[in-house]
């Protein structure tokens, strides 16, 4: 009834008449607006929209009301048809059909723009939000906000310099590592080059033929490095890699080289000792004097005694060259007054040094001696994997020297590499003897161990 009777008692009015209040534009809304108010609410509420719709605050909600102000004014032209209520009242059907057109109007208005309306809404609320003083106070004010922003650039600024520090330590030792090994490849092919010279000077002491093999060798060397100038010269010029490149490549002719001098000093040892100690086993004989015992044995009267060593030689199709050294250098009595001086790290080590001062000569003149005879040393490591440093065996010292040690223990991979040409194969308690002399320093024999003299059996 309320959407009906659109009209109201004043109270100077009577009961029984009715007064119709027309549509105003100003001052207080009248009933008909009132009632399409109300009927905005009903279909806003059908409709399933908001009701901020209502309030104005978008340009729809105003191009709404305009609208609805038009349809009024067009509907006020026509012409007033009186109309008798239920309860006997009369009133306009004009005052009618302008609220349900004002509510058909509005309704189909709000659906049509119900989406972009709410597409603008949101995106106003977040530039609300974004641009709000609240949001400028905690970015600009909250100290703890401040606190975290400065943290994390700080950390970013740390770790960037702590990876370009990390970046530049990491370059630096891949260059010097680099430089240490280019002058550790130049160091290694000046040492192959000194024994190649080597080499050949006892080769030719050794073999006077053999000028021929190496001026053969001397021109295949010449024309490979006359092929190969241009190459290298321009690897040389595009950096480190290609100079080591390079001096690969050389120090594998030299060896190359140095492998065919080593096969033909054999082939000449071989061929030597066959002729003169023939191809059956060779043994030598040691005849060791133990200084510590001649004051005890001159004390109770008796002659010294003295121990011996059986040594058994490798054969010669496996260590040729220094079994032939070794058997030359006893042959020539150049082992005669030298002495064992060291036991230390499971080896008892002789070396050319007088037992006794006066009868056998200085340490200097033991030395020219073997100098003498081109015996100061092997001319090369000559190794056998079937033939290792095992207890009891004999090999040539690594130094260069004429000295030579008796395992006493397995120093297989101790001695890798270095000449093994003998084993003990008679006379090891002379050996543990040995073992039992006092010691100086945890290492140097206080009373040398004399070698009376060697012999070839």
């Amino acid at each position: 009834n309320r959407y009906q009777n659109n009209s109201y008692h004043h109270p100077n009015t009577p009961m029984g008449k009715k007064r119709i209040r027309p549509l105003s534009s100003n001052g207080n809304k009248s009933d008909p607006e009132l009632g399409s108010n109300s009927l905005h609410k009903r279909a806003v509420h059908e409709a399933g929209l908001p009701t901020s719709v209502l309030r104005g605050n978008s340009k729809n909600s105003k191009n709404d009301l305009l609208h609805n102000n038009t349809e009024t004014k067009t509907i006020d032209v026509q012409r007033p048809i009186l109309r008798t209520r239920s309860d006997g009242s009369e009133s306009t059907f004009g005052d009618l059909v302008d609220d349900s057109a004002k509510s058909r109007i509005s309704a189909l208005e709000l659906d049509r723009g119900n989406s972009e309306g709410t597409i603008k809404t949101n995106f106003k609320l977040t530039e609300r939000i974004l641009t709000s003083s609240v949001w400028k106070h905690f970015r600009t004010k909250n100290p703890i906000f401040l606190l975290l922003v400065t943290g994390v650039s700080m950390m970013g600024v740390s770790l960037y310099t702590q990876s370009y520090a990390t970046l530049s330590v990491t370059l630096d030792q891949v260059i010097i590592t680099e430089n240490e090994r280019v002058q550790k490849v130049y160091g290694h092919f000046e040492s192959i080059e000194k024994d190649m010279n080597s080499l050949q000077r006892k080769l030719l002491e050794l073999h006077p033929h053999a000028s021929g093999i190496l001026s053969s060798n001397e021109l295949d060397r010449d024309h490979q490095s006359g092929n190969d100038n241009a190459p290298q010269t321009d690897n040389v010029s595009n950096g480190v890699f290609d100079e080591i490149v390079a001096v690969k490549e050389r120090i594998r002719m030299e060896s190359s080289r140095i492998s065919a001098f080593e096969k033909h000093i054999q082939a000449t040892s071989l061929r030597d000792a066959t002729r003169k100690y023939g191809t059956g086993v060779v043994r030598v004989q040691l005849t060791l004097d133990f200084l510590s015992d001649r004051s005890l044995e001159q004390t109770e009267g008796q002659e010294s005694l003295h121990h011996q060593l059986i040594l058994e030689m490798a054969p010669l199709d496996l260590m040729p060259h220094s079994v032939y050294t070794f058997l030359e250098m006893v042959d020539n009595h150049l082992y005669d007054g030298c002495s064992f001086i060291l036991n230390a790290m499971n080896i008892l080590k002789a070396a050319p040094l007088p037992y006794e001062k006066g009868e056998w000569g200085s340490a200097k003149q033991m030395d020219r001696n073997f100098h003498k005879l081109g015996l100061e040393t092997v001319s090369f490591r000559e190794y056998s994997e079937e033939y290792k440093h095992e207890q009891y065996t004999v090999g040539f010292a690594a130094d260069g020297s004429p000295d030579f040690f008796i395992n006493t223990g397995d120093n297989t991979e101790e001695h890798a590499g270095e000449p093994c040409f003998a084993r003990v194969v008679s006379g090891f308690e002379t050996v543990t003897k040995m073992e039992d002399e006092p010691l100086r320093s945890g290492m140097w024999i206080k009373k040398r161990i004399g070698i009376k003299k060697a012999t070839v059996l």
